[in-house]
Parts: C-alpha cells; sequence; structure tokens
C-alpha cells in the first residue's frame, strides 16, 4: 500500500486539530498572549487561524513566501511576504507549516532577527 505525501499532510493536521491545538491555545493562555502572527497560509495555517481567532487570539499579521499565490487576503486578512515580520517583533511568530517548519524558523532567526523565545511551532 502506498501513502501520497498529501495523506501524511492531513493526517498530520488531523493530530494537530485533535491534540496539538489545546496545546497551543495552553501556551498562549499561560503566556497571557492576545495577539500573535501567523507564518503559513496553507490549509494548516488556516486551521491555527481560526483556532487562534474562536479562542480571542489575534492575528495581527499573517506571513507565507508565497503571499502573491493567495490573493493577498484570506478570512479578510492580508498575507504579507516574510521580509515583513521584522515589522512586528514584538510579538510572538505562530509556526503552521508541518513540512517547512525548520527553515522557516531558521530563516525568522537568521535573516529577520526573530528571537528564539518568540516562536511557537505548532507541529
Amino acid at each position: 500500500m502506498t501513502i501520497d505525501f498529501f495523506t501524511l499532510l492531513k493526517a498530520r493536521m488531523i493530530r494537530f486539530i485533535d491534540g496539538d491545538a489545546e496545546q497551543l491555545v495552553f501556551l498562549c493562555r499561560k503566556l497571557n498572549l492576545t495577539k500573535v502572527c501567523l507564518y503559513g497560509a496553507g490549509e494548516l495555517g488556516q486551521e491555527v487561524f481560526h483556532l487562534l481567532r474562536d479562542n480571542n487570539i489575534g492575528v495581527l499579521a499573517w506571513f507565507d513566501k508565497n503571499a502573491n499565490d493567495y490573493n493577498y487576503k484570506i478570512h479578510g486578512l492580508q498575507i504579507c511576504m516574510p521580509d515583513q515580520v521584522k515589522q512586528y517583533q514584538h510579538l510572538p511568530v505562530v509556526i503552521a507549516s508541518a513540512v517547512w517548519a525548520d527553515s522557516i524558523k531558521n530563516t525568522l532567526l537568521e535573516n529577520y532577527g526573530i528571537e528564539r523565545d518568540k516562536i511557537i511551532h505548532v507541529c
């Protein structure tokens, strides 16, 4: 039996929604976070966006290296290119990517000067 890449991603998303979601909300509440930035505008990113919004945690900025592919807005929020994250260095960045998380984290640290303790990886 062959399982394709997207089936594995979907399974990972279901696990996130079922388990890691509670941990993300718990962490945000423990840290008294009411506003964050979100990196990743794919299917998982959209699930995380809804999760945060539904738990009264505002997403002030949303980033994705493929921002142009999303017609710039999802759910009424502008999707920005990653280089704009520098304008939000005072806020935590939630990474919502099952595949590219390590690369995104390294980019945030090395290219944009985001502090390690301001990066939250949900997967």
